[in-house]
């Protein structure tokens, strides 16, 4: 069964960073979720450079997964909720290289849109690729929504 795995966040960024493969260092104070198969990581996502504005909270969000078999509507969703609901923001972040056309066709099905292009700013050779997405247009909240009701009514 594909779970969450939270509160162990050395773990998951570690495994994330070398998913990417980048030598990605992520701030002590960035947020990891993981994604599970019994006791097999199969990924995850973790959450850096929050920034408070007047305007509405942003956060980035860097993703790395084994195995496409974790993203069931209720896994996107219940990830997604951590950024949208728990810490109020209004604006999810991703930075995707450009040349990683995989990723960055996932991030365009997830609902992220195009915001612009870093000239080296991936590895400092690669192009990097920026997208959003905002909480009212996130399809996948519904699904945390859901989930939330149904553990509650038990």
């Amino acid at each position: 069964m594909i779970q969450l795995l939270l509160h162990q966040d050395a773990l998951v960024k570690t495994f994330v960073s070398s998913l990417i493969g980048d030598d990605e260092q992520f701030a002590p104070d960035a947020t990891a979720i993981g994604v599970v198969n019994g006791t097999k990581l199969l990924g995850g996502a973790v959450f850096s450079d929050y920034r408070v504005m007047t305007y509405g909270n942003d956060i980035r969000l860097h993703g790395a997964f084994q195995d496409a078999r974790w993203a069931t509507r209720r896994i996107l969703g219940l990830i997604l909720a951590y950024p949208f609901h728990q810490l109020g923001c209004s604006r999810l972040t991703t930075i995707t290289a450009k040349n990683n056309k995989r990723a960055r066709a996932f991030d365009e099905r997830l609902g992220f849109r195009y915001v612009g292009k870093l000239t080296r700013g991936w590895d400092g050779r690669r192009d990097a690729i920026i997208y959003e997405m905002l909480k009212e247009d996130c399809k996948w909240l519904k699904y945390a929504e859901l989930t939330y009701k149904t553990q509650g009514e038990r």
